[in-house]
């Protein structure tokens, strides 16, 4: 009896606080912060605390589980509340291919920054961006700073696309619709989508789902940054009117150098016995010269030169070569080329038919030039030539910045028993076309 009478106590004061009592039903205390649910004190049934934004403080002494009038137990409820931003930045990577809406020419590696980057060159940025407060974000729109600074003791904003305020960098139109959700996911760490950001300024109806690691793109254009200096980009939380900070201080911020236009061209001459492109070559080259002698009959015959090339230009390169004549002996007999054209390049056996006394032709080793033609990919073949032309043929191509890109060219030569005897001559001419 004597513990009845203590525990009535109890239960009357729970009365005063709550002015909510009822022996046999379990009864609620709700508002937008919390709930709190629980059975009748009296039967002592498992009793709930359940909220988005509560916390258990703390479990003191020696619990007895459903017996809320313990003198062991004590909890403290209540909400905690979320000041600023959850987010954090985490592995990111600059792209150069940025009209794609997935890009796939990656500037430099995960978490590296690419090296010389010019004016005038547009990129992508992915970047993972971890929720780490377990609530979901709605209408989440993220934006872009830029400041030389490593810790951001300054920063800017980037410049809307067309750069309005002639900032350094600005939003540029890529491949993707603004504040639309990527369709695929290129960084080691991301496990959902996040969106095109080609504005900073534009509203998103995004939203953020808890604890996820979002995987955000970022479209941005070289107005003039001033060569040799390191750029660092940081997101901004526009909700939260906060800069997006590293996660946990183990990740580092987007960055980048900006270097001068530049071209590099370099043309190497192949010993023979060298393999390229499915064969192995006859004849030793130089730089500046092919030299076929001693050519059997109805045999072919292959030499090749190595270009090295390397540009920082927005609209990387194109190469060409032409010759000024046929190959022509001092009596004037020629040795024509070979039947096909660049655009329509084809086995050698067609592009030097059995009624041609001779023919001259070339292979280029890069597999992927401009779509005329028959395509981009239409020296692909091993076994695909053409000959040699008065007018500026494509033998390279890439649309991006390219950094020590080697491929070879192949020249094949053939003669057959009606061929003139004599030394015959032409010159070939390179012409490197950059774009910045």
């Amino acid at each position: 009896m004597k513990i009845v009478k203590k525990m009535n106590k109890k239960i009357f004061a729970l009365i005063l606080v709550f002015s909510l009592f009822c022996e046999s039903f379990a009864i609620g205390m709700s508002s937008q912060n919390y709930q709190i649910p629980w059975d009748s004190l009296n039967v002592g049934r498992e009793e709930d605390l359940s909220s988005q934004n509560y916390k258990l403080e703390e479990t003191v002494g020696q619990s007895a589980s459903g017996i809320s009038e313990s003198e062991n137990f004590k909890e403290w409820g209540g909400y905690q509340q979320i000041v600023g931003t959850t987010l954090r930045s985490q592995n990111w990577q600059f792209f150069h291919d940025e009209e794609k809406e997935t890009p796939e020419v990656p500037a430099a590696q995960e978490n590296f920054a690419p090296n010389n980057i010019a004016k005038g060159n547009a990129l992508k940025l992915r970047i993972t961006i971890k929720e780490t407060g377990g609530v979901d974000i709605s209408n989440l729109k993220l934006r872009l700073q830029y400041s030389t600074s490593s810790e951001f003791s300054w920063a800017e904003f980037v410049d809307e696309i067309s750069c309005p305020n002639q900032k350094l960098w600005c939003y540029f139109d890529g491949g993707g619709e603004d504040n639309a959700t990527i369709t695929q996911k290129l960084l080691s760490d991301s496990d959902s989508n996040g969106t095109h950001n080609e504005s900073g300024i534009s509203t998103s109806s995004y939203t953020f789902l808890a604890s996820s690691s979002a995987e955000f793109e970022f479209t941005i254009f070289n107005n003039g940054a001033p060569t040799g200096t390191t750029f660092y980009f940081r997101v901004y939380d526009t909700t939260n009117q906060e800069p997006v900070l590293t996660n946990n201080g183990t990740f580092t911020y987007p960055s980048l150098v900006v270097g001068e236009s530049f071209l590099a061209f370099t043309i190497y001459g192949l010993p023979a016995g060298t393999t390229t492109e499915g064969v192995v070559t006859d004849y030793e080259t130089s730089p500046i010269s092919v030299y076929f002698e001693n050519l059997p009959l109805n045999e072919p015959r292959n030499a090749a030169q190595r270009f090295e090339i390397s540009v920082n230009g927005e609209g990387g390169y194109q190469l060409f070569v032409w010759q000024n004549q046929n190959l022509i002996s001092a009596s004037g007999a020629q040795i024509m080329p070979a039947s096909s054209t660049n655009e329509y390049p084809v086995h050698w056996s067609l592009a030097c038919p059995s009624d041609f006394y001779g023919c001259f032709g070339y292979h280029t080793g890069d597999d992927s030039l401009s779509d005329i033609g028959l395509g981009p990919a239409r020296f692909a073949p091993n076994d695909s030539f053409a000959g040699f032309e008065t007018q500026m043929k494509e033998i390279g191509f890439n649309p991006y910045p390219i950094f020590n890109e080697v491929f070879d060219i192949v020249f094949r030569i053939e003669v057959r028993t009606l061929q003139s005897a004599g030394s015959y001559q032409t010159q070939l001419t390179y012409v490197i076309v950059p774009t910045f």
